[in-house]
Parts: C-alpha cells; sequence; structure tokens
C-alpha cells in the first residue's frame, strides 16, 4: 500500500493514539495545584490560581486565592456551556464549581 491510502492509515494512527493519550490523562486529573493549570484569562492576579478535577460523569473546577493580600473576585470559565457565578474568594480561600463532563471543557477563570 503506497500513496494517500497509506498515508491517511499513518494519520489516523497518530490521531487514535493521541486521543488515547488524552483519554488516559484527563482521567488522571488531580484536585490540587499543577504545573498545567489552565490559569488566568484576562487580568486575574497570578495569586489566584485554577485546576479542574475530571470525573466519569461531571468534572469540578477548583478557584484558590492562595497568595493575594485583598479579597478577589473571580469567574469559572467553561466552553461550551455557561460560566459560573461570580465567586468571592478571600485571602486563602477556595472554592470549586460543578458541571457535567460532556460537552464542557474547563478553560480557567477570569476576574468579574
Amino acid at each position: 500500500m503506497t500513496g494517500p491510502k497509506r498515508m491517511r492509515k499513518s494519520l489516523a494512527a497518530a490521531a487514535s493514539a493521541v486521543a488515547l493519550t488524552t483519554m488516559l490523562g484527563a482521567g488522571s486529573a488531580s484536585a490540587a495545584p499543577a504545573s498545567s493549570d489552565v490559569g488566568v484569562l484576562g487580568g486575574t492576579p497570578n495569586c489566584v490560581s485554577s485546576w479542574v478535577d475530571v470525573g466519569t460523569v461531571t468534572q469540578t473546577a477548583y478557584v484558590w486565592n492562595y497568595s493575594c493580600s485583598t479579597t478577589k473576585y473571580v469567574r469559572v470559565v467553561w466552553a461550551f456551556g455557561t460560566d459560573s457565578v461570580c465567586i468571592e474568594l478571600r485571602p486563602g480561600q477556595q472554592a470549586s464549581n460543578t458541571v457535567p463532563r460532556y460537552p464542557r471543557r474547563f478553560e480557567g477563570h477570569k476576574p468579574c
């Protein structure tokens, strides 16, 4: 087999490998800040962190005011659905927002 047909099979195999890696990685997300945080969207200071814990049916996004000396107001941003309400985070406070796993995708947090 040569030419375009072989190329399509190679691309399909590569896409399958990427999809499998993505699915396996999503199932092992932790509920603690990690270097892979999605993080800030549009102006929230770096002293607020966000991450997601993906379950089988739902996913929970966490926001944490870990080092700001003042209260911050943030919103969890979800693709393919509505964002969270405005969340008040006092210094050291953490909050969460849970949504169905599909079709939503966690995109981070933004000020409100």
